[in-house]
């Protein structure tokens, strides 16, 4: 006949049967807590998506206009800005197809930027050596932008300035940690370097003051501008707290 369970048997029963009931409740709000994540994380991803293409129609608006307009300083005011647009568009197109959504491989961005302006920039692009850092540097998108639009700026008066005539040259874009916890994003030419006016202590030109700008109000750090031989151009900030960054000096940029 059956056997008649004791009192600690019973209570034993309880206690297990209770385990399991949270243990299968955890399972479930587990379950729900990476739903919601991997819909937020969907949803992230699509508004990146749609900036991307809203930049880029923006971009493509603006060289249609410059293709409307008569040659002169016009459409080269909104050749520039497009060129612009495109930075910040490729940030976006970075974090849609990349692993994170917080960060940018700043890296490969620093690539991709390279190639588009290339592109805009045939003839010096084939007289043009690149040098980029190997290291990894990630950052958030709060500070992504700004160095986009720095690096653009200073990877387009290379483009412009630095191999003139059939003159060749190289420039190097590198990252590095400072001891006191500040990264330093540098771009280096060998061309002629810049005129008197537009570095600091002389009037400086739109150019310069956009740069100084974006690093000192949107970055909270410094600008530095190095001439001769050829021109580097610097910006010193401290990183946000979901960045990734180099440590020690890198021997052999590629």
């Amino acid at each position: 006949r059956p056997r008649a369970w004791s009192s600690a048997e019973a209570d034993a029963l309880v206690t297990a049967s209770g385990l399991i009931g949270a243990a299968l409740s955890r399972h479930r709000t587990e379950e729900d807590l990476l739903r919601a994540l991997a819909s937020q994380e969907a949803l992230l991803q699509e508004v990146h998506h749609r900036v991307k293409n809203n930049l880029q129609v923006v971009s493509s608006l603006l060289d249609m206009a410059a293709r409307r307009a008569e040659p002169g300083p016009a459409v080269e005011a909104m050749q520039d800005v497009r060129r612009k647009v495109q930075a910040m568009a490729l940030i976006h197109a970075g974090i849609y197809c990349g692993s994170r959504l917080d960060v940018v491989d700043f890296g490969a961005y620093a690539g991709m930027l390279y190639s588009h302006l290339a592109s805009c920039y045939p003839d010096a692009a084939r007289r043009m050596t690149p040098v980029f850092s190997r290291r990894p540097l990630h950052l958030p998108l709060a500070q992504a932008v700004p160095c986009a639009l720095i690096l653009n700026e200073a990877l387009t008066n290379v483009f412009r300035h630095a191999c003139p005539g059939e003159g060749r040259g190289e420039v190097r874009v590198t990252w590095d940690l400072l001891p006191d916890g500040r990264i330093r994003l540098a771009v280096a030419d060998q061309g002629p370097g810049l005129p008197p006016e537009v570095l600091p202590g002389g009037r400086g030109g739109m150019g310069f003051k956009l740069l100084r700008g974006l690093a000192e109000h949107q970055l909270g750090g410094s600008l530095s501008l190095s001439p001769g031989p050829g021109l580097t151009l610097a910006v010193e900030f401290r990183p946000g707290s979901s960045a990734t960054v180099p440590s020690g000096e890198e021997k052999n940029p590629v």
